[in-house]
């Protein structure tokens, strides 16, 4: 997994359970074997950490910017995978409770555990709610941050990544080997749009959602997609 910002490019393997830096000024690799817990399988950036979850051990870890170390390890449920950062709150999708756990970004402090479907693996962010995609239950959950009050979406298919853009919430389906476009103002699915076999990430920049798949592929899809345009 990577994670960018203005001054650094961040990954993470979860076989060598490690991290690197990257300056993407010279393209150097400035620090590598950075130690982490078991497992990790993502990473975002807030306000002045890198967090990373580590499915292995049940935590989320704080990495340093200034010195490239594991400052704090916050506990976070059971099988935390996907994490979404913002508004000062960090959003863990534990896996095996299937549930969703916040942490104050300032503090570190579990505030709150939200159930949702079942196997949520990632969360997104936006149009007023915190998304989740549930690939056991073929399923989104979507959290009203302010009541705590969770609705379910059902879209089908098998739901591995998400993230919200151009006023839509985007969808991974490993099942379909396609992506869900979800329109948040009624929660049904507006598009289908065909990728590569096995899409497994999915993100948005420079107008457009890329999709990566584990057949090798990225397919970038337009912003104003609807219909298979691209």
């Amino acid at each position: 997994m990577l994670v960018t910002t203005s001054g650094a490019v961040w990954a993470i393997g979860n076989t060598e359970d490690s991290a690197a830096r990257i300056d993407p000024r010279t393209n150097a690799v400035v620090a590598d074997e950075i130690e982490l817990a078991r497992e990790p399988a993502a990473v975002e950036i807030g306000r002045h950490h890198v967090w990373v979850t580590a499915f292995g051990d049940d935590t989320v870890l704080l990495l340093d910017p200034a010195t490239n170390e594991v400052v704090a390890q916050v506990p976070a449920g059971d099988g935390p995978l996907g994490l979404a950062v913002a508004r000062g709150e960090v959003w863990v999708a534990d896996y095996n409770a299937g549930a969703v756990t916040r942490i104050d970004e300032r503090t570190h402090a579990v505030t709150a555990t939200f159930p949702v479907g079942d196997g949520p693996v990632d969360v997104a962010v936006g149009a007023a709610a915190i998304w989740v995609a549930n690939s056991a239950s073929g399923s989104l959950s979507r959290l009203d941050p302010r009541t705590g009050t969770v609705t379910d979406v059902a879209v089908g298919g098998q739901p591995s990544a998400i993230a919200t853009a151009f006023g839509l919430v985007w969808v991974a389906d490993m099942a379909r080997d396609a992506v869900l476009a979800v329109d948040p103002r009624t929660n049904d699915v507006a598009a289908v749009l065909p990728v590569g076999s096995g899409p497994t990430a999915i993100t948005a920049g420079f107008g457009s959602v890329w999709v990566a798949s584990v057949d090798g592929t990225v397919t970038r899809i337009a912003a104003g997609a609807r219909n298979g345009a691209y």
